[in-house]
């Protein structure tokens, strides 16, 4: 039986671990991807059911990873994570939601 796949894609390699432990001991497959530069092809051979995915990274905006997102048509879930303004995170779901993905609740770090 397949264990079901998550991507969680952060610069902080610490939040990736702490991810990974977590979804791991309840029986989940995790894929961390630490540069954002490597989430397009991560997303498209690992196929998750879920996305943890960090607004703000250095090297790219999160909410051009939502748009990659719903330009692939999938219907994977999504938890935006930040430790931006709750009113950032808010609005990147909410932008999510109009774009038509499945967005579960925001994460404040």
């Amino acid at each position: 039986m397949s264990r079901t796949r998550i991507v969680a894609v952060d610069d902080d390699r610490r939040i990736l671990r702490v991810l990974k432990r977590a979804c791991e001991s309840v029986g989940y497959e995790v894929h961390s991807v630490l540069d954002a530069e490597f989430f397009e092809s991560s997303f498209r051979v690992f196929e998750p059911a879920l996305v943890f995915l960090d607004l703000s990274m250095n090297n790219i905006d999160g909410v051009e990873l939502l748009r990659f997102i719903a330009k692939e048509g999938t219907n994977t879930a999504i938890v935006v994570t930040s430790g931006v303004d709750e009113r950032l995170l808010d609005a990147a779901h909410s932008l999510g939601l109009s774009l038509g993905l499945r967005m579960l609740e925001p994460i404040h770090k």
